[in-house]
């Protein structure tokens, strides 16, 4: 005999024991259609769930790059001689745009060679001042940026204190300083007093190095500025 189907169901029967007969085979064809032949097996012991997907977006972190540079020269060469003593000029500078959350920018010179004597000190300037123009500095006629502000230099001076080494080369560090918060300066303060304050108030800086020989150094120095 062929075996019955699922989607047959046989025709009714006067009740008795073909009808029972009939009755136990439908129940056994439902049951085998509603299975899928496959056993449940338990839970190992401890077993957990695993995790469940979700979806994690991957976010790149800004890439900033805040530099300092001049036309007229770069970190590791020799400050030109047009900056040197005698003169009085102050360099261009050029810098990129500050990090995010910068209010004011602050612009210390140093001399390295000499304990970090002050030669320039600029602050309170804004922080969407791209640079400083040739010759920027008070000292020779120039003009800052408005609200930037020059304090004094250690030969006790506003304004740039032009490089003049007398024995050997000595090496010079222009810092910019980024600040997310207004500094409070006293313009009275001392200069190395004032450079440490702003060094560690700083969130970031921009560096430029340069060499100063003096046999590149044209004339006499001022008294504040001999022998650096």
């Amino acid at each position: 005999a062929l075996p019955l189907a699922c989607s047959s169901v046989p025709r009714s029967r006067p009740f008795g024991a073909s009808a029972l007969t009939t009755l136990l085979m439908v129940v056994t064809l439902t049951a085998a259609c509603g299975s899928s032949g496959r056993t449940m097996r338990p839970p190992t012991p401890g077993a957990t769930a695993p995790p469940r997907q979700t979806s994690t977006t991957i976010t790149r972190p800004p890439t900033t790059s805040f530099t300092l540079t001049a036309p007229e020269f770069q970190t590791g060469g020799t400050l030109p001689s047009d900056y040197q003593c005698p003169s009085t000029s102050s360099p261009a500078l050029i810098w990129t745009q500050p990090p995010a959350g910068t209010v004011e920018l602050a612009l210390v010179v140093i001399d390295v060679s000499a304990g970090n004597r002050v030669h320039w000190l600029v602050v309170a300037i804004p922080a969407n001042v791209p640079g400083l123009s040739k010759g920027a500095s008070g000292v020779a006629g120039g003009s800052l940026p408005p609200g930037a502000i020059e304090l004094r230099n250690s030969a006790g001076a506003v304004g740039w204190d032009p490089p003049c080494p007398a024995d050997e080369i000595h090496a010079y560090s222009f810092q910019l300083l980024a600040f997310t918060t207004p500094q409070k300066i006293d313009p009275g303060a001392d200069p190395e007093i004032v450079r440490q304050n702003l060094t560690a108030a700083a969130t970031a800086t921009a560096t430029l190095t340069v060499t100063v020989n003096p046999s590149g150094s044209r004339g006499s120095a001022s008294a504040g500025s001999a022998g650096t």
